[in-house]
């Protein structure tokens, strides 16, 4: 038993002797950390850009992708008697988005609600998602 306990802090004292020094790694992964993901209510696109998470109870605007004249709101709400959140999505709206309304992307929308586990039953935001038989 004591061989293998020799053993095994052998092996430990060896992975960690492969680190230099184990805090500069430590300082430098919370620098990288800290450097990606940025503020809280932020995050990063791969392209540089920043996404603002969108927040419950506010309405965005996503343009719809199949015609741009059209555009949806979207708001996120939050059941308070199951803890969960719920999206309502209107129907397509022919015209400019309003000013103050922000707009977002749709991708960014289906992301959030994948990442809150909201309940929602769309799967596209286009303004005609029925083409029909052709």
């Amino acid at each position: 038993m004591k061989r293998l306990t020799r053993y095994q802090q052998k092996r430990q004292m060896q992975a960690v002797s492969k680190y230099r020094n184990p805090i500069e790694i430590y300082a430098n992964t919370l620098k990288r950390l800290t450097e990606t993901v940025g503020e809280d209510n932020v995050i990063r696109k791969s392209d540089g850009k920043l996404d603002q998470r969108l927040k419950a109870n506010e309405v965005y605007a996503v343009r719809c992708q199949d015609n741009t004249d059209y555009y949806r709101t979207v708001m996120i709400k939050s059941v308070q008697l199951s803890g969960s959140y719920q999206t309502f999505i209107t129907n397509p709206v022919y015209g400019s988005i309003p000013p103050g309304m922000q707009e977002v992307d749709q991708a960014q929308v289906f992301k959030q609600m994948r990442d809150m586990n909201a309940s929602m039953s769309v799967t596209t935001l286009d303004a005609f998602p029925y083409k029909g038989k052709a």
